[in-house]
């Protein structure tokens, strides 16, 4: 494994709270990754983070290379948003020379853009916007791009779940089923999550389970996403006061046992490892956090047949959207935008599987081969 080429430490002087920075590779002068606030976040993790973004980024054909930030604190207490700014504000040399950035779990792109503009930066992409021939352009392109809104979401909010969808459709037409005759569970109902359960019951799927913090929401006939989507908070956790009839309320760590073709894994690294691997029941898990399946589940899996579409494969539309606004050679509209995302991350999965079946190896070990090689 190599080491990453840059890590810094923070400590905020007015809390004490921790944070990182952590390059994994610059390429042509440039690097990406969100920024995460977790409680419990550690540097390996950031860290690894930042790798799976090297291999994002090359998927997308970014021509940058990795990065990830990470706040160790509740993004929920009162001064999150003033710890984030203190945070940024130490690190705008990097901003503004060399890191691009958007929001991660516990992070929205919109504090983000505020934080960068009071920092005198253009937007959170400020330095891949300085790195591209035309800044004035580029930057035009994706001021409207982060202005578009598809499905009553900003688009930013719509196209991470939007390629999870794509990666399950070209997962479940590889193994010969129809996404009308599937069943899938969510698990996390935030700007991933929610929006991964919204675009698989828009492709025909029945979501059937859900988790949020709050436990688990399961309908067998499949459950009504708009509605559970109206009735959450900033956090993704849902009123179950506002919940359709027909619901039943499980222990959330019961997402696993719920019978279904396709598990979204869409809120914490580690979501299934070695303690729990055994209860899931899916034939496919597509990855919407980062690193919510460890090594050795993953090997379980592999081993029962269950496929895992990696996270830097089927989450990469999030990073799609700066991609296609940078990159001038996508219409900056809703279905330019969809259409890139959803184009590369099917056929991603379907480079991989193909590769998989032909080493009899994971789908991670064939995405990090072609991702991996010169």
């Amino acid at each position: 494994m190599t080491h990453p080429l840059l890590r810094t430490h923070w400590t905020d002087p007015l809390t004490g709270v921790e944070g990182w920075l952590v390059l994994d590779r610059l390429e042509n002068g440039m690097a990406g990754g969100g920024i995460r606030m977790r409680v419990g976040l550690s540097l390996d993790e950031v860290e690894n983070l930042a790798r799976v973004m090297t291999r994002k980024l090359r998927i997308l054909n970014f021509g940058g290379g990795g990065a990830k930030a990470g706040i160790a604190c509740d993004p929920a207490r009162p001064d999150a948003l003033q710890i984030l700014e203190r945070f940024l504000t130490v690190h705008r040399p990097f901003l503004a020379e060399m890191w691009s950035t958007s929001e991660d779990l516990g992070t929205h792109e919109r504090d983000i853009l505020a934080i960068t503009e009071r920092l005198g930066l253009r937007s959170s992409v400020h330095a891949g916007l300085m790195h591209q021939r035309d800044p004035e352009a580029a930057g035009a392109r994706l001021e409207r791009v982060l202005g578009l809104e598809t499905d009553g979401m900003p688009l930013t909010d719509a196209v991470t779940g939007y390629g999870v969808a794509a990666a399950a459709a070209r997962a479940l037409n590889t193994l010969g089923l129809e996404p009308s005759s599937s069943r899938a569970v969510v698990q996390g109902l935030g700007t991933v999550g929610g929006g991964s359960a919204w675009y698989l019951d828009r492709i025909g799927l029945k979501v059937v389970g859900v988790a949020d913090r709050a436990g688990l929401i399961v309908r067998q006939d499949g459950l009504d996403i708009r509605a559970l989507l109206t009735a959450r908070d900033a956090f993704g956790v849902v009123d179950r006061s506002l919940l359709p009839p027909g619901c039943e309320m499980l222990p959330g760590e019961d997402w696993l046992d719920i019978p279904a073709d396709v598990l979204v894994p869409a809120a914490v690294a580690g979501a299934i490892h070695a303690g729990n691997v055994g209860r899931v029941t899916a034939r496919i898990v597509v990855e919407g956090a980062n690193l919510p399946v460890t090594e050795d589940a993953d090997a379980v899996l592999h081993e029962r047949g269950v496929f895992v579409v990696p996270d830097f494969v089927a989450n990469a539309g999030g990073a799609g959207v700066f991609v296609a606004a940078l990159s001038g050679d996508v219409a900056p509209t809703v279905e330019g935008v969809l259409g890139y995302v959803g184009d590369t991350i099917g056929d991603w999965t379907g480079r991989i599987w193909e590769l998989a079946r032909e080493r009899g190896c994971t789908l991670r070990a064939a995405a990090v081969a072609l991702t991996d090689a010169p």
